[in-house]
């Protein structure tokens, strides 16, 4: 088995998000049943060069605060996600990924 088929085959194929959606659109999304399993969501810029990661439990804070869907829901999801997320090269070995990812 090569180093790039074990992480090919863990990988998940989603449709990413755009800087500019509003945060209630985003947590709609997460809700239908091709996200369910997503903790979190890729965003990316028009050219497609992933800006960060938005995470379910982020929005999961938002929206247990006190009229958080009324007063964040409007909001762009760039204001709230991640912008440094890890990221590890599909060509990296299984072993050296997970060494990356608990360290």
């Amino acid at each position: 088995m090569t180093p790039t088929s074990a992480l090919v085959r863990l990988l998940k194929s989603v449709t990413p998000l755009a800087p500019a959606m509003s945060i209630a659109d985003v947590a709609d999304r997460l809700l239908t049943p091709e996200h369910k399993t997503f903790l979190s969501l890729p965003i990316v810029d028009a050219a497609g060069y992933p800006l960060g990661l938005v995470s379910r439990s982020a929005l999961q804070d938002i929206f247990m605060q006190r009229f958080g869907r009324d007063l964040c829901g409007r909001h762009p999801v760039h204001e709230v996600m991640n912008p440094a997320p890890l990221m590890v090269s599909l060509a990296t070995s299984l072993e050296a990924a997970a060494r990356q990812i608990t360290g």
